[in-house]
């Protein structure tokens, strides 16, 4: 530090000359100012804090903004924070990417013009950075798909058509765009064009280096959207094909609560299916079913009793979620799991005094329940080479649940399952692949209140009751909410390998 001069201002601030203040006395160093810690862009508090001390930051109010829509579900609270937010203050954010981010929170709050036009804007800034480089495509191409979405949303199937065309010009590796024209064609009537347009996205498929497991899945998704395209869905079920025998509660409270009942029931019922008949019907239809008629002799009748349960595992810990923090795709990162023993959810949780709660605690997997494997079966309908998982993959995937009255899983998908329920009763919600759900990110008792009435012209519905089995079929988006205490088993399958072909024809005979 350089000598201090007489005549030069005093380092104490007073504003006099240092030989008429602090002249001969020693001089305080100024004290050093703590650095704020620097922001974390994947913490919510942290940006949270950030921004209470600088709101001014639009990089900062981006990231909080995904934050709020990935892990709380809050589309409301993300688009106030992007008020405000542009391309040109936002330095390191694509403007491709903020206008999307916009477009989801508008679509999620069914505000679907203004919607459409956040990814208008996006597809706009997309063209214009495509032109930049000359024409050479980015590896990305979503804005289109996402315009896509909100137009089928929307209804406006001619623009979600010229959309896609106009996207598969320029990112014709963009797979999902070959979807949304198909389905766009299919509800104008032009189903025939819609089933070409696979064969074309199929041919060019194997010109792209996607890894063979990518590829299964891409298969595996059009085949889905491609049955329901040729096939539809079962016809609604009648009120006669609906067996109501009595069954032993298990000690469990399977008195079904009126307010989450319901008398719609859009899915058959089948009794006793054979495996031939359910793959005609079903399988290769990619159709949903109630198998009825299959689990008499299975040991969870006995096995999974409240009582039988907590004999065996009443000490174990398990890890148990909030219903609506259940599926992968709400990505709930950030919200606790917690884990306690077996007996301590039973009592906290099940059984009508726990009703008060409405996003209740929901125990899925099989981690802590050795032997468990053992109580039940995969039924005959469901073997062979037809889906592509083996019994140990199917294993590995299977999900042995507990839950009370309002607990659920909210919208999500995955290859083909079935669900085998042995107490309780359990409301289900299908639509068919390339459907539309809204938010994913609230309690499914929630859903079924405020949004269902949206998404009702598209819905297939039932009460899932003891002792059958759903087949939930692949990629078609599924969500659960359990009228009263429940236990039972998931199994998922894996992809069917052959369902496109089925489609088209060319399968093998079985």
């Amino acid at each position: 530090m350089p000598a201090i001069g007489r005549n030069d201002p005093c380092p104490c601030g007073s504003g006099k000359k240092y030989k008429h203040c602090c002249s001969g006395k020693p001089v305080a160093s100024a004290p050093a100012v703590a650095k704020a810690p620097p922001v974390n862009l994947e913490s919510i508090e942290s940006l949270e804090k950030g921004l209470a001390q600088d709101p001014g930051q639009p990089e900062w109010r981006y990231k909080l903004a995904a934050l709020y829509v990935r892990q709380r579900g809050d589309h409301r609270q993300a688009l106030t924070l992007l008020e405000g937010v542009t391309p040109q203050k936002a330095q390191g954010i694509s403007p491709q990417e903020l206008w999307v981010l916009r477009g989801e929170c508008l679509k999620q709050l069914n505000e679907l013009p203004d919607a459409v036009r956040a990814y208008q804007e996006a597809v706009r800034c997309e063209l214009a950075a495509l032109k930049s480089r000359g024409g050479q495509p980015s590896p990305d191409g979503m804005p289109f798909f996402h315009l896509g979405r909100a137009l089928l949303l929307a209804r406006d199937f001619v623009q979600a058509e010229a959309s896609a065309r106009q996207g598969l010009k320029h990112f014709a590796h963009r797979w999902q765009l070959y979807e949304i024209l198909a389905m766009a064609l299919h509800k104008q009537g032009r189903t025939a064009e819609a089933v070409d347009v696979y064969r074309q996205a199929m041919r060019q498929l194997q010109g792209l280096p996607f890894p063979s497991a990518q590829l299964t899945r891409i298969a595996s998704i059009y085949g889905s959207t491609l049955a329901y395209i040729q096939h539809g869905a079962p016809p609604p079920a009648s009120e006669d094909s609906m067996p109501v025998e009595p069954r032993a509660d298990g000690g469990w409270a399977t008195q079904p609560v009126p307010e989450l009942h319901s008398t719609l029931r859009t899915i058959e019922r089948r009794d006793r299916l054979s495996p031939e008949e359910f793959l005609a019907e079903y399988a290769r239809k990619n159709r949903p079913v109630l198998l009825t008629g299959l689990l008499e002799d299975w040991p969870a009748w006995e096995a999974w009793t409240k009582s039988s349960l907590l004999q065996r595992y009443g000490d174990h810990r398990v890890q148990v979620r909030r219903s609506s923090d259940v599926t992968d795709d709400n990505n709930q990162g950030g919200r606790q799991r917690p884990r306690m023993p077996l007996r301590d959810y039973i009592a906290q949780a099940m059984g009508q005094a726990a009703s008060s709660d409405r996003d209740p605690l929901y125990l899925f997997g099989l981690e802590s329940f050795a032997g468990v494997e053992r109580d039940y079966r995969h039924p005959p309908q469901f073997a062979g080479s037809t889906f592509a998982f083996d019994e140990a993959q199917r294993q590995a995937k299977a999900l042995f649940y507990i839950g009370p009255a309002y607990s659920g899983v909210s919208f999500h998908q995955h290859t083909a399952a079935w669900n085998a329920l042995f107490f309780g009763y359990k409301r289900w919600f299908l639509l068919p692949p390339f459907h539309f759900y809204g938010p994913t990110s609230i309690a499914m008792h929630e859903w079924a209140s405020t949004h269902r009435s949206r998404f009702a012209a598209d819905l297939h519905e039932c009460v899932q009751q003891p002792g059958e089995i759903l087949f939930v079929p692949q990629y078609w988006y599924h969500a659960v909410l359990n009228v009263s205490d429940c236990v039972g088993v998931a199994v998922e399958l894996g992809p069917h390998l052959e369902l496109m072909q089925h489609q088209f024809g060319s399968a093998p005979a079985a």
